[in-house]
């Protein structure tokens, strides 16, 4: 109503599937490297962060409704209870599980009292989202000087629109999957 021009761009960041993940990532559980871990490497953009979040596809028996397990980076306990801690944005171009984070990740999969012969596991997916520059900055202009000791008074103001007062961004997942062996899932008690 007053006429002014609102404006602002966005440039999606540049991730293709086949070549953005790095060879030499772990593709199979166990890791053929023999580590006690997994490792995913993918190809660094400046100026971007990234969240991964990795997940366990699995089916409950009888039904062809996928289900996701979400895995944490790491445990930590508190107060005497084990909780997860799981991956936030960062400009990190890589993510490393312990195998052993993987196998209480997947010993929590029975519910009800269900068998774990119950379920069938497919794989991991480790869905990385790029952010653009837009929504990194704004990220980083938000994380700022933040810790448990911190009481902001007042947040920073990020604005990319011209014109106007606000954010516009953009971000684009991408997909790696991670398949488990055989002889893995029957250790695990899955069969």
């Amino acid at each position: 109503p007053n006429g002014i021009l609102l404006k602002s761009t966005t440039q999606m960041p540049s991730v293709f599937p086949l070549s953005f993940f790095i060879y030499g990532d772990d593709r199979t559980i166990p890791s053929i490297y023999g580590r006690s871990y997994i490792y995913i490497l993918w190809g660094p953009i400046e100026n971007v962060f990234y969240h991964p979040r990795i997940v366990i596809e699995y089916y409950e028996k009888g039904s062809t409704v996928m289900k996701t397990k979400a895995v944490p980076l790491y445990y930590t306990t508190e107060n005497g209870v084990q909780k997860g801690v799981y991956p936030t944005p960062t400009k990190t171009n890589f993510v490393s599980i312990d195998t052993s984070v993987i196998n209480k990740a997947l010993n929590e999969i029975p519910q009800n009292g269900l068998d774990k012969s119950n379920y069938t596991i497919s794989q991991i997916d480790v869905q990385l989202i790029v952010y653009d520059e837009n929504l990194s900055t704004y990220y980083t202009s938000t994380q700022e000087s933040i810790d448990s000791y911190t009481v902001m008074l007042d947040m920073p103001d990020y604005s990319d629109i011209t014109g106007g007062y606000g954010l516009f961004a953009s971000y684009i997942r991408t997909d790696f999957y991670i398949k488990f062996t055989a002889d893995y899932l029957s250790a695990q008690g899955y069969y």
